[in-house]
Order: C-alpha cells, then structure tokens, then sequence
C-alpha cells in the first residue's frame, strides 16, 4: 500500500510524468465512453451475428493502417505522431457523432464507428507509450511507467461511471462527445509533451536494420499474440451475442455495458497497483506474463459452459 502511495506521489511531484498521466487519463476516459456508444449502435443497427466480418474488416484496416504508422514513425517525431493519432480520433468520432445525429443508422457507419474506436483504443495510447518509453530513463520507467498505466485505468472507470450515469439522460450515442472533449483536452496537454533528442551512437550507427520478424523477441510475441487473439474473439463474440438477447433496448445496452466497464476498470486498477508489482517482485516478469493467456483461457471455459447450457 505504501509503494503504490509512494509511486503516485513520484508521479506528482514530476512534471513530465503529472502531465503524462493526465493525458493517459483522459485517453482512457475517452476510449471507455466511446467504446459503450460503438458497441450499442452496432449491436442495435446490424446485430451480434455480424461480429466476425466486423473483426475480419477491423483486421484489413488494422494491417492498411499499421503500414501507414510504421512508415510515419520512420521520417516524423514521435510528439507530432501522437498528436496527429489524437487529432485523427477527434475528427473521426466527431463526424460519427453527427452522421448519428443527423439519423443515419446505416451498417457502413456501424462498420465505420466499430473499426474507427477500436483504431483509437491501439494507436493513441501505443504512440504515447512511444513517447513515455523516450522520456524516462530506464530507472525512472519502472517507477513512473506502472501507475501512470493505472491511471489510465481510472480513467476508464470514470468514463464508464459517468457514461453509466448520463446515458438514460442524454441518450446511448449523445456520451460521444464527452469523448470528443477529452481528446480535444489531450491535444492540449500533449502539445507541451517532449522527449530528449535522439543520440546516434557509435555503435548503433554500425548496426544493419533487419526484418522485424527476425527478432526473436518480436517472432516470439507474435506467435504468443496469435491464440490469445483467436481465443478474446471469440469471447467477446459470445459475449455480446449474450448481451443482445437480453437487451433490445439502446439505452438499457449501453446502460449494462458501462456497468460492466466500471467492474473491469475497478478490477483492472487494483491489479496494476497492488497485485502486479507483487507478481513481478515474487514470480518475475516471465511468470506474470501468463496472467493473461490464464485469464483467456478460463474465459474459453466459462464461454463453452455457457453454450452448453444455452443447447
């Protein structure tokens, strides 16, 4: 408990890591609030049983964009990379937002919205991440880095809180918004957001670049990610399949998953301040890695039990 008091002090007193974690903050404040609108409208206006094509769309827009990303990264700084990320998320659920409130309620948009929230959820925090993992040194990294990941947790927990509150207010899709607000706040504190020049060593400048593939660390994680990602599909197709036929109505849907977003961050935040240095310092790096794939696989169980019991 004194740790991660003492950790979050860290963070306070350092104006760097103040302003990252504000900005991971609110970038988890608006993937939260914007993901229970984009899974509402796409479970009302095409249904569950159009899931996999929308992951198979997602997937091909993934790999257009990822190539686009990776050759941006390659010729601009990381600090502009970020807030062009962020100033593309502000542009994209902003239009959204309208084309719903203007009353198209049509499966491009849904298919648009879905990939278009998703994209933000990966690249914006990857590119400040980016950005972090430049800035601090690698000892100040494994003080800062963990309760700055946390906040950006809470923030999820606010963003599912309020949206959980509004909704029935305002209605499912108008909490668009309020994400739009916290991007636009985003842009604003991460234009003072800047990392050390790059410093050509003697060393690296005799290094030959490689395919990416032919690092085994990056070969190793690829084919790690690859099950892990086929087994959270399907999880997640199953469970809103649940979630469609138990609510018909927009604003009860998006009321439930908002709820569920708020158990998650709440489990998520304790995990990332209390039981993951705990895991880290007694069972290593290696080990608390498999905390996930564990928890995907027990997810897989529950998800068979729940279709044998539906048959």
């Amino acid at each position: 408990m004194r740790s991660a008091i003492a950790s979050f002090t860290e963070i306070a007193a350092n104006p760097a890591a103040r302003r990252f974690a504000s900005v991971i903050f609110l970038v988890g404040f608006g993937v939260e609030i914007s993901r229970a609108a984009q899974t509402t409208f796409f479970l009302q206006n095409v249904g569950a049983d159009q899931l996999p094509a929308v992951f198979i769309c997602f997937a091909m827009v993934m790999v257009a964009a990822s190539s686009v990303y990776v050759k941006a990264a390659q010729k601009v700084r990381l600090e502009f990379l970020a807030l062009t990320a962020i100033a593309i998320a502000i542009g994209l659920i902003a239009s959204a937002w309208v084309l719903v409130v203007a009353g198209v309620h049509s499966v491009v948009l849904a298919y648009t919205l879905y990939c278009s929230v998703e994209m933000c959820f990966i690249f914006v925090p990857l590119t400040l991440w980016a950005v972090m993992n430049r800035c601090f040194s690698a000892e100040d990294a494994e003080m800062m880095l963990p309760p700055i990941a946390a906040c950006g947790l809470i923030g999820a927990l606010f963003g599912a809180m309020i949206s959980r509150i509004v909704v029935g207010t305002i209605g499912p899709y108008n909490t668009l918004p309020l994400a739009v607000i916290a991007y636009g706040v985003c842009l604003y504190l991460g234009s003072d957001l800047e990392t050390p020049p790059r410093q050509d060593s003697s060393v690296g400048r005799h290094l030959v670049s490689r395919p990416l593939m032919t690092e085994p660390l990056v070969a190793t994680l690829t084919f790690l990610s690859l099950p892990m990602f086929l087994i959270a599909y399907v999880i997640e197709y199953m469970y809103y399949s649940a979630m469609e036929q138990v609510f018909t109505n927009a604003t009860n849907l998006s009321q439930f998953i908002s709820t569920f977003g708020v158990i998650c961050a709440v489990a998520g935040v304790l995990s990332q301040v209390f039981l993951t240095p705990f895991l880290f310092r007694r069972l290593g790096i290696g080990t608390t890695a498999f905390v996930y794939p564990a928890a995907l696989a027990l997810g897989a169980l529950l998800a068979l039990v729940y279709a044998l019991y539906l048959g």
